[in-house]
């Protein structure tokens, strides 16, 4: 089957391990003809945005890649751009029919060129079309009604045509229906993950020996792990301002990632501990092995795809607690912190070091249950319907 990826609401960059990135790869990897379109939105480790040149290229995965150029706006354009934030690009038409898809993959349905997807879709009836979907009451706040409506358009059309329009949380499947007003029948949980390819389940007691001497950390010490990008509403430096007052040699954190400027103020006086290692930005498919090689993630604030990847792992973890954001929890395989400061999280770290029956039966479900469940080969296959 050919499957083209859409991202033209959302980003896809080269070199991270986003919903984006991983499901064209394994889709490529199940035999597909696999393509990508994208536009020239991109940002840097930093997460600093640039705009990029628009072309084409094969990336490493040996997927076709196409970069579309923006569009010139006229009036109109210009004011639901500042609404929805992305423009129109040139040439999608053209590609699609070029490329002929059986199956069309949209990641985010809110950006000008959704009529275009909908034409084709109308004058090639045999083409399934799925729509995926990472908003949310947090990260893209509806405020108005009129913001409400113009937001929802074109998700609610897009839907017509889809076979299913997945949100990647449960929370999101709430706001498709609730701020989209997309039918619950054509609404599903698919959940982000982990990617397969680079855990190495088969190695990990020399991953976790070999990484842990990079920071001269003892074997039988306790590490925790937490990482991503750095901002206050992380709360990481709560994190690290617990592990820094924690009276207990041997427990130690790997914090990977590049703090903002407000968080490395915060974090400032906590730095000459040995017990806290930064080990700065690293690359999306090193995270997986200093995951093996710890004893728990925590992540003490908002959401980010790490959560999943951890899960992917087999890895214990601790996680804020989000009404809507519980999937994470499929079977006694993490805890969860309810407030905002660092003696809850001090509390329940030591709860997870003395109390060795819930330590191994967090382990134990996390790498029976949890590590299948946020699997990307398994998703993928969700994604599109195989299974």
């Amino acid at each position: 089957m050919k499957i083209v990826h859409i991202m033209l609401n959302s980003f896809f960059v080269e070199g991270f391990s986003y919903q984006e990135n991983i499901l064209p790869k394994y889709h490529k990897y199940f035999g597909h003809d696999v393509f990508i379109i994208s536009n020239q939105f991109a940002f840097d480790k930093y997460y600093q945005p640039y705009e990029r040149e628009a072309g084409e290229y094969v990336n490493k995965d040996d997927i076709p890649v196409s970069i579309l150029k923006y569009k010139k706006q006229n009036i109109i354009e210009k004011i639901i751009t500042k609404f929805i934030r992305y423009q129109k690009v040139d040439g999608l038409k053209d590609k699609l029919y070029e490329i002929s898809p059986d199956i069309i993959f949209v990641h985010g349905g809110v950006f000008l060129d959704v009529p275009v997807i909908i034409k084709y879709c109308k004058e090639n009836t045999s083409v399934k079309l799925y729509v995926d979907h990472h908003g949310d009451y947090h990260n893209s706040p509806v405020t108005n009604r009129i913001k409400k409506y113009i937001l929802g358009y074109y998700p609610r059309k897009l839907a017509k045509y889809a076979i299913k329009y997945w949100g990647t949380t449960p929370w999101r499947v709430k706001y498709l229906q609730e701020v989209y007003g997309i039918s619950p029948l054509k609404t599903d949980l698919l959940v982000m993950g982990g990617d397969d390819t680079c855990i190495d389940f088969d190695h990990r007691e020399n991953i976790r020996k070999e990484y842990r001497r990079k920071i001269n950390v003892n074997d039988d010490d306790f590490l925790i792990i937490t990482g991503g990008k750095i901002n206050e509403g992380k709360n990481i430096h709560l994190l690290i301002e617990a592990v820094y007052n924690l009276n207990i040699g041997n427990i130690g954190l790997v914090v990977f990632g590049l703090p903002d400027e407000n968080v490395k103020k915060i974090i400032r006086p906590y730095m000459n501990s040995p017990k806290i290692h930064m080990i700065g930005w690293i690359d999306s498919e090193e995270v997986y092995n200093w995951f093996l090689a710890s004893d728990v993630a925590v992540f003490p604030g908002t959401h980010s795809v790490l959560w999943e990847q951890a899960l992917s792992c087999g890895l214990p973890t601790i996680f804020k607690y989000w009404e809507g954001m519980t999937h994470v929890d499929v079977g006694n395989n993490c805890l969860f912190l309810y407030k905002n400061n660092s003696d809850e999280i001090i509390d329940n770290i030591l709860m997870v070091y003395h109390d060795k029956e819930l330590f191994i039966k967090l382990k134990n479900n996390s790498e029976n249950i949890a590590a299948k469940v946020f699997s990307y080969e398994r998703i993928a296959k969700i994604s599109i319907g195989l299974k």
